[in-house]
């Protein structure tokens, strides 16, 4: 007896009809379409779900049914193009619907920045070694990342701290695929005699030591990213009574050291588009030269001051990366902490956030885009974008 042709079972027969009228409507505040008022014949196959397509991109949603439903329209601002939406089931796609153009949907694309909680500088014992600044935190910044690719879209959030005293470095910050890497600590000793902690690297390295073999600035950039995330440390000098050099910054390198001043930490990077600087290095410590050292400036964009006084170098600002201030020793005082980093992106207002509870944020809106800055998030945190 024959058994027929099973290969038939998903032939263009079995598939559904189109919908007969359905109506497109584009939002002013976000990437999203609206479908309503599907009408679907009752002849034929049913479709279980739909698909929409456009001239330009394309855009799904699985759930969407007879009912209607939005869409996800990933798109540059202004785009015109001409929707069309098919019904789909097991045996795949019928023909589709021709709803005509829309026009004017925001941009899909997210502005953001990412930066790494700064270095801290070293602790220092004796009064004949300064520190290095500790280095900025890695910055990093993009305006053409388009997330938008499913409803509900969820993305991973981390806000590096600031390294504590002693040249540790910061934490890493992470946006969904983006990582800005902690700042390195500043080279310090932890007594009187010779050796200590040599400037760690980082998103920028932290500054080199005075009085022995760790004054030379830990390497900036550690993720290897083109943009560079940072820049490297300064130098400070084997020799005694001299200064420390100043931590690594995101748009510049730390400066060395001069006699008995410290090096100024290198200038963070300023953004002009979601607004701030960022990622400063600390200034190093001041040698010990004629009684009192001169402490290096700390970068613009929240690098803490050094000291050559013998009192605590400067904190790093918190949620700017800034690197902390280095010092000259007295075996009472530690060098500067780092200030914790910090995430900011800016979409289209329409588009909805939901934050983990572990997540600390606020917003402003200016002509339809939404600014959020992420002051605090931990390794497990989210945002949902909807």
């Amino acid at each position: 007896m024959s058994q027929g042709n099973l290969s038939q079972g998903k032939s263009s027969v079995a598939r559904p009809t189109p919908p007969s009228t359905a109506t497109v409507t584009a939002s002013t505040t976000a990437p999203k379409i609206t479908i309503s008022g599907l009408s679907v014949s009752s002849l034929g196959a049913k479709p279980t779900a739909y698909r929409i397509t456009s001239s330009v991109t394309t855009a799904v949603n699985a759930s969407l049914t007879a009912a209607g439903g939005s869409a996800w329209y990933l798109s540059s601002g202004g785009t015109t193009s001409n929707i069309y939406v098919a019904g789909e089931n097991f045996y795949g796609s019928g023909a589709t619907l021709d709803l005509g153009s829309v026009t004017g949907i925001p941009s899909s694309n997210i502005d953001w920045l990412v930066v790494g909680g700064g270095g801290a500088s070293g602790l220092v014992g004796g009064s004949t070694y300064a520190s290095g600044g500790g280095g900025g935190g890695g910055y990093r910044y993009d305006s053409s990342t388009t997330y938008f690719t499913t409803i509900p879209q969820l993305v991973r959030l981390t806000v590096g701290a600031g390294g504590s005293a002693g040249c540790a470095s910061g934490g890493n910050s992470v946006f969904g695929a983006a990582t800005a890497t902690g700042g390195g600590g500043g080279a310090g000793h932890t007594s009187g005699n010779t050796g200590g902690t040599a400037a760690g690297s980082g998103g920028s390295g932290g500054g080199g030591g005075a009085n022995d073999n760790i004054n030379s600035g830990g390497a900036g950039n550690a993720g290897g990213y083109s943009p560079v995330e940072g820049y490297n440390g300064g130098s400070g000098s084997s020799s005694g009574n001299t200064g420390g050099g100043g931590g690594g910054g995101a748009s510049a390198a730390g400066n060395g050291n001069s006699s008995g001043t410290g090096g100024a930490g290198g200038a963070g990077a300023t953004n002009a588009a979601i607004g701030g600087t960022y990622g400063g290095g600390g200034g190093g410590g001041g040698g010990y030269a004629s009684g009192t050292g001169t402490g290096g400036a700390g970068g613009t964009g929240g690098g803490g001051a050094g000291r050559g006084d013998g009192n605590a170098g400067t904190n790093g600002t918190a949620n700017t990366g800034g690197g902390g201030g280095g010092m000259r020793g007295n075996y009472t005082w530690a060098g500067g902490t780092g200030g914790s980093g910090v995430i900011k992106f800016r979409i289209a207002s329409g588009i909805t956030c939901t934050f983990s509870a572990g997540v600390t944020q606020s917003s402003s809106t200016t002509a339809g885009l939404t600014t959020y800055t992420i002051t605090a998030a931990g390794s497990t945190d989210t945002v949902t974008f909807s």
